[in-house]
């Protein structure tokens, strides 16, 4: 997954890598909330009304991702977060 944030903090253009949704993307507002020194929990709704939810450990380099697909189906994914410039 490639996440490239806009500087607004409130708008994300994601393009799936890899998996089951290889080559999806879009651009979507999301929100994010401080859980914890460098870990914040960011949500979604696409397009389609499917839901995202991630919570991602930017100390570690963690990424859990909880998602609602459109026809309400269940899917958690997990990955390493790398900055890219």
């Amino acid at each position: 997954m490639l996440n490239i944030y806009a500087n607004d903090g409130h708008t994300m253009t994601y393009e799936v890598t890899e998996g089951e949704f290889t080559g999806a993307t879009a651009t979507v507002q999301y929100e994010a909330v401080e859980l914890a020194p460098s870990v914040f929990a960011l949500s979604w709704q696409e397009a389609d009304m499917g839901t995202v939810v991630h919570v991602d450990d930017f100390a570690v380099g963690t990424s859990r991702t909880f998602y609602t697909t459109a026809a309400l189906g269940f899917l958690r994914m997990a990955g390493p977060l790398k900055r890219l410039r």
